[in-house]
């Protein structure tokens, strides 16, 4: 899922790379996928708005998630590439740029990820039934 912000989607918000950082969790796409190209271009040509305020990262396999602590009392946790069972399938979600024809690294990426769907190992977490309600359910507005 390439999230849009629209009913049918996740939510997304703009965010100030500066407020805090991405961080790179252990997940089978690092073999394929460097790290420090993630965090080089995470807010150059990846960049991109965020899924805000995930509070349900003990039901995803996160792979890039930003951290977020900037003038606030608590730390918040963005999404920017996750994946999890959903029912009796998976879902993975990008919410990094991956458009653009100057965007070569955005388009390759998209191309890993999709290769990762189709045959990589399944996801270890899945949502539970009322996140899966709450997040894949149209919204309003």
């Amino acid at each position: 899922m390439l999230p849009d912000g629209s009913k049918a989607s996740f939510p997304l918000e703009e965010h100030w790379f500066l407020r805090g950082g991405p961080c790179v969790c252990d997940h089978p796409l690092t073999r394929t996928i460097p790290c420090g190209l993630l965090v080089q271009l995470q807010h150059f040509d990846l960049a991109s708005p965020v899924i805000p305020r995930i509070d349900y990262l003990d039901q995803i396999d996160p792979f890039l998630i930003l951290w977020d602590n900037h003038d606030l009392k608590e730390t918040r946790t963005h999404g920017l590439v996750f994946e999890t069972r959903v029912a009796t399938g998976r879902l993975l979600v990008s919410a990094l740029r991956h458009g653009g024809e100057a965007n070569i690294a955005g388009r390759w990426l998209l191309r890993i990820l999709l290769q990762h769907l189709a045959g990589g190992p399944a996801p270890k977490h899945d949502l539970d039934e009322s996140h899966r309600r709450r997040l894949l359910s149209p919204r309003s507005g």
